[in-house]
């Protein structure tokens, strides 16, 4: 992957259904554990994927409800 984006979802379970959702249009994702200090509302889990996919990301998840809390770029850097 490019560099790399982060989008902080509260569990495991809602990651996972994130993960499908990316991978069904296209965007190769991973979870990841996240260092709860991290993010705003300590959310353990996250969706890593390339940033090039970030607009596209964003539209697909929003689109499901999924509880995202925040992206981030640089796995876990600045927010977006």
């Amino acid at each position: 992957m490019h560099h790399l984006c982060t989008a902080s979802i509260g569990s495991l379970t809602h990651a996972m259904k994130g993960q499908r959702l990316l991978s069904d249009v296209g965007i190769e994702s991973r979870i990841v554990k996240l260092d709860a200090k991290r993010t705003r509302r300590g959310c353990a889990y996250g969706i890593e994927f390339s940033c090039a996919e970030l607009k596209s990301a964003k539209s697909t998840l929003g689109a499901s409800h999924l509880p995202v809390s925040e992206y981030f770029s640089g796995g876990g850097g600045e927010l977006l």
